[in-house]
């Protein structure tokens, strides 16, 4: 009974070290194992016996903890600082090599997802990125051809076009699919009502270097009463009258600068 006090102190270090440990405080935690394991060797308690060797080894485990961490720190402080995907990569990696040894800490648990969220949205960025460049480039394609080529060649050019429009962009497909129609009636009609199509076929045209066949896409706008569609029905005209000074202002007043 004397030393029952002196028995629980001992037990209470170690308590206290996995408590530590559980918070992933594995610095702290250390302390408190070295502080039970010498109050084992005061006690002269035996190095080979159960109690000892799981000690030691969880002084073992914790102080690798602690070095793994301290990198894991240093690792997430360089990509916040540096917000590129391999520095992300390299701290969740980090925390992946906590996550081995202490599955349950949730500090490398949260770091290691915010820096997993942090790379997903970059590869949404730049995904989207890349298909902004590809779609780009569609287009200047088509541009060339409505500048030189025959309506044969703008029909096959916009055939190849809708094949290499990716799935899922279905915007971009009705918008090649009017364009198509619009060529293949003579630059007559087009096949859907829609304000956006017919701005967006206007510019082309314009960047074409044919402002006559912008100017009515632009009036179909206009006539729908949208403000952009008025003032680039006017801009398409070199020598400005009366009448499309009238559209700029009109434009203006819509709020369209």
């Amino acid at each position: 009974l004397l030393f029952l006090p002196l028995l629980l102190r001992g037990q209470d270090y170690e308590t206290q070290g996995d408590n530590l440990y559980a918070a992933g405080n594995y610095e702290e935690a250390e302390l408190q194992y070295k502080a039970a394991k010498a109050w084992m060797d005061s006690r002269k308690i035996d190095e080979n016996s159960p109690e000892y060797l799981s000690l030691e080894k969880k002084i073992v485990r914790t102080g690798r903890l602690k070095a793994l961490k301290a990198e894991a720190d240093a690792l997430y402080s360089t990509a916040v600082s540096q917000q590129s995907r391999a520095s992300y990569s390299q701290a969740a990696e980090a925390c992946s090599r906590i996550l081995e040894v202490n599955p349950d800490d949730r500090s490398a648990q949260s770091r290691r997802e915010q820096c997993m969220r942090w790379i997903s949205r970059q590869e949404r960025i730049a995904e989207q990125q890349r298909l902004q460049r590809e779609a780009e480039a569609r287009n200047k394609a088509l541009v060339s051809l409505l500048k030189e080529g025959t309506v044969t060649d703008m029909l096959a050019a916009i055939d190849r076009h809708i094949a290499a429009i990716p799935d899922g962009n279905a915007e971009e497909r009705s918008f090649a699919e009017a364009l198509k129609h619009y060529i293949a009636d003579g630059f007559g009609t087009v096949s859907e009502d829609s304000i956006a199509i017919y701005n967006r076929m206007g510019d082309l045209f314009m960047e074409a270097g044919k402002p006559q066949a912008a100017r009515d896409l632009y009036d179909c706008s206009a006539s729908l009463a949208d403000p952009e569609g008025l003032y680039k029905k006017a801009m398409t005209v070199k020598s400005k009258s009366r009448q499309d000074i009238f559209y700029l202002l009109l434009a203006s007043k819509a709020g369209y600068q």
